[in-house]
């Protein structure tokens, strides 16, 4: 039965190890989910802002045909000052439609930044897993080589003997 020790731990070890890889595993494997669900998030970012600037420019353009038309209308000539303020407000659209889409830029890289670490998280859990399970067993081999079989057969009788006393 003393041979059953290092064996039941060694098995142990084994079990604590592979336990160690599959939370690797599992992390590693949340960390990759998280990281679609942001590369998601940045194209949906992305479309989304693709789709503000085009309404941005069509509105742009409507405001500054009604005001020609408005001009047209009240029997203003097209240059001079109003084609200053006309190419004032048009000069302004086309910086909102940029604005919009720097600031959609920045959100969906943002969003591919944080895909980009959750991935090298998920690696980094996966080899620390590996690396911590190693260390089990290894441990585990090493406790078991000292606590069970070393002494060779007749490693009980020597405890059980006690010295001679010496006398005199």
């Amino acid at each position: 039965m003393a041979a059953a020790g290092p064996l039941l731990q060694v098995a142990g070890g084994m079990v604590e190890a592979i336990g160690a890889v599959r939370q690797g595993n599992a992390a590693a494997n949340a960390a990759n989910y998280n990281a679609s669900v942001a590369d998601q998030n940045a194209a949906q970012v992305e479309a989304q802002t693709a789709e503000e600037e085009r309404r941005s420019r069509i509105n742009a353009k409507k405001e500054i045909g009604a005001a020609r038309a408005n001009y047209g209308a009240s029997g203003v000539q097209i240059d001079g000052s109003a084609l200053d303020v006309l190419g004032e407000s048009a000069a302004n659209a086309e910086l909102d439609a940029l604005t919009i889409r720097h600031s959609g830029a920045v959100k969906a890289q943002m969003f591919r930044n944080e895909a980009s670490l959750s991935r090298y998280e998920g690696k980094e859990q996966k080899r620390g897993s590996r690396l911590g399970a190693a260390a089990k067993l290894l441990g585990t081999l090493g406790q078991a080589a000292g606590s069970g079989g070393g002494g060779g057969g007749g490693g009980g009788s020597a405890a059980a003997t006690p010295a001679p006393k010496r006398t005199g």
